[in-house]
This record gives structure tokens, sequence and C-alpha cells, in this order.
């Protein structure tokens, strides 16, 4: 009994090793088979890309005054004197009077165009009557001059009508000229006095802040009103030695990972303004350039070397609902791209002494599985490289199957 037990656990045991020893020998065929993949060569895309930190703004942030509004960031100097973005013009609390009327508040959506904010403007507007009533009777006595001229034209040789030589006729006809140009340009000065005591908004948008009340003398020192459009851009800071690679028209993706959502849009215009900061400051720089204002150029005393950075600024035409202004994104810049090109993974490639070359394996495909497999090592010649694929040239046909490696060894 105990003898038949023994032979029959050589057995079981023997069936077991020789079980054990098929699995080994299936998983070192499978590692080795599969250590391998074949791709089929086809006209496919290459795309040279280059991400770059990035953030949602919006497309126009506006400082609005009595007489002037202001794109921040574009015409104004900066925040610490705000008087100064109005030379040559004089302060608003002189040319109109205290507001009369506010129909904004703040988070409020306003449509291009809606009255914002009003002044009293009655002095503008009997100044405004009065250059008018100037202008009409200037362009009456120029009426009147111009027939006189035309009658001593057609008139024979001496006196002009009324005892006035040809050249006094002549004369007050320029100088009634001059005074209908001087009385114009009175006209549409009261005009624009009169215009200024009215804020309309500029843009479709949202009302960030008011900063007056009713009853207050506005001044140039602080904006009535400011707003940003309800229209996104994404902005990004390129470094100079990427700017010689940004041209317009280049296609561009925006992602934004706190929503998953992503947007297409593409280059304008190459940026043209500079940044210039510190490298230990750079971070703090582009915080500063998001909120529109201007980063002053590091002293050598301040220490750190000088980086250049270009803003990018890129208009999203239908963003995703879920984008808002402040939102931290990738920028995604497609820099080169070659389309329809027959292109292999970029592992594919082997270099050679002769130069770049790839394993074209050729079989005898049945059921699906290659059977008789020859490889072979044929010279290509390569163009874009870009995304993990890589551009052929010439070497290759469509249909090939080139040999890839799966994982690195």
């Amino acid at each position: 009994m105990s003898e038949l037990l023994a032979r029959t656990w050589v057995r079981w045991t023997a069936l077991g090793l020789a079980i054990a020893a098929g699995v080994v020998a299936a998983l070192l065929t499978s590692i080795e088979h599969h250590s391998r993949l074949l791709f089929t060569v086809k006209p496919t895309d290459v795309s040279v890309t280059q991400a770059l930190p990035a953030s949602l703004t919006p497309s126009g942030q506006y400082h609005l005054f009595f007489g002037r509004t202001l794109s921040v960031g574009e015409d104004g100097p900066g925040l610490v004197n705000p008087c100064e973005w109005f030379p040559g013009q004089a302060d608003p609390a002189t040319s109109v009077g205290p507001v009369s009327a506010l129909s904004a508040t703040p988070g409020q959506h306003v449509m291009k165009g809606a009255v914002l904010a009003e002044a009293e403007s009655n002095q503008a507007k009997r100044s405004l009557e009065s250059s008018e009533k100037a202008l009409t009777e200037a362009r009456s006595a120029l009426a009147a001059d111009q027939k006189a001229a035309e009658e001593i034209a057609s008139a024979p040789a001496g006196p002009a009508p009324g005892g006035l030589s040809r050249f006094d006729v002549n004369t007050k006809l320029i100088g009634s000229m001059k005074r209908v140009a001087d009385a114009e340009k009175q006209r549409d000065e009261a005009q624009r006095t009169l215009d200024s005591g009215t804020i309309k908004a500029p843009v479709h948008g949202i009302v960030d802040s008011v900063n007056t009340a009713v009853g207050s003398t506005p001044s140039c020192r602080i904006p009535v009103l400011t707003m940003h459009s309800d229209t996104l851009s994404v902005t990004a800071h390129v470094p100079n030695s990427m700017l010689n690679r940004i041209a317009p028209g280049q296609a561009a993706e925006v992602k934004v990972s706190d929503t998953g959502d992503s947007a297409q849009a593409a280059v304008e215009a190459i940026p043209s303004r500079v940044l210039t900061t510190a490298e230990g400051d750079a971070k703090n720089a582009g915080a500063q350039e998001g909120s529109g204002s201007r980063s002053p150029s590091p002293s050598p005393a301040a220490g750190g070397r000088s980086k250049a950075k270009y803003p990018l600024i890129i208009p999203l035409t239908n963003p995703p609902v879920s984008f808002r202004p402040g939102m931290a994104a990738t920028l995604v810049l497609t820099l080169d791209k070659r389309s329809g090109v027959l292109a292999v993974p970029s592992k594919a490639i082997k270099r050679t002494p002769e130069g770049p070359a790839v394993t074209v394996v050729q079989c005898e495909k049945k059921q699906g599985k290659c059977r008789d497999a020859k490889k072979s090592t044929l010279r290509v010649r390569t163009g874009l490289t870009g995304n993990g694929m890589t551009e052929i040239v010439s070497g290759l046909r469509q249909g090939a199957e080139v040999m890839v490696p799966k994982r690195d060894k």
C-alpha cells in the first residue's frame, strides 16, 4: 500500500514539474514576444509641441473715468499716479459736475454701450449751445462773403460792390473761413465735454468695482468704475529662447486640469512686450503681470540675473462654460507639423554608423499570427521628430511593418 502511494506521489510530482516547466517556458516566450511590437507604416501627422504654464484672463480689463476709458496694461503708465493717464487733458473735476447717477453695481453683467454713470453737465450743455450758435453765425457770414467774392469775380474791372477792393473781399473771405474752422473746433470740444459726463460700457462684461457715489466730485485719481470683458484669453510667458519659434496662425490647445476641459485656439500675434525680472522674482513678476500692473526692471543691487520673458496672449473664441478668469491652465503650442506623412515611433529608429535605420519584419500571416518571420535592417532618411513619432522621408513604403521596442531593457 505504501509503495502504491509512493508511486502515485512520484507521478503527480513529475506531472506538476512538467506543467510548471511548460508555464515558465510559455512565460519566457511571451515575455520575448511582447518585448517587441510591430508598427504598420502609414500616413499620419507628426507635430512638435511645447507646453507652457498659463492662466485664464479676461480679454480686457478697464478703468472707467469721466472723459476716458483705459484698457489696463496697454495705455496706462501704472497705478501709482492715474492722473498721468490724462496727458494734456484737464482733470474731469474741472469739466463735469458731481456724479448724478450710477446705473451699475459690482458683479453686474453689462452690455456694450450701456450707460453706467452720469455726471451733472448743465454747464457743458450751455457751452455746447453757445458754440453751436457761434458756429451758425460764422457759417452765415462765410456764405455772405463767398457770395460777394463770386460777384466781384464776375464783375468788370473796378471797385467791388460796397466800395471794397478785390483784395479786401478776398481777405474778408479768408477771415470768415478761419472763424468757421475755429467755431467748429469749439463746438467739437464742447460736445466732447458733454459726452465726457456719461460713462458707457466699452464691451460686454462684468463690473468689478464702483468707486464713487452720487453727489461726489469726479477725479482723475480714482476710476469711477472698473470692469472686465466677458470674453477670455489665455496668457503665458514665452522665454527668449523660444520666441523665434512663435508665429501667427500656429495651433494651440488650452487645458485646465481643475475642470478637465480644453479649448482650441490659434496664435494671433507674436509677443511684442518684454518683462525683464530677476530670476528669483520671476514667479512674483508673473503674478504682477496677471494683475495688470507693470513689473519694474531689476537693478543690479537687487541681486540675481535678469531673465526676459514675453507675454503671449491668445483670445479664446468658444471656451467651455467651466472656464473662469484666474484659473491655472496649460498652453500647448504646435510649433511645427507635418500632415499625412509616413512616420514610425521614434523608439523604432536605430542609430548606426551608416545613419538612422529600422528593423522591418516580413512574414506570412495565418489566422492573424505571423509565421516564418524574417527581419531585415533598412536605412532610412528621417524628417521632423515630435510627440514620439519620426517622419520617414525615404527608405520605407506604406504598409511595411517595423519592429518597435515595447519597453526599455
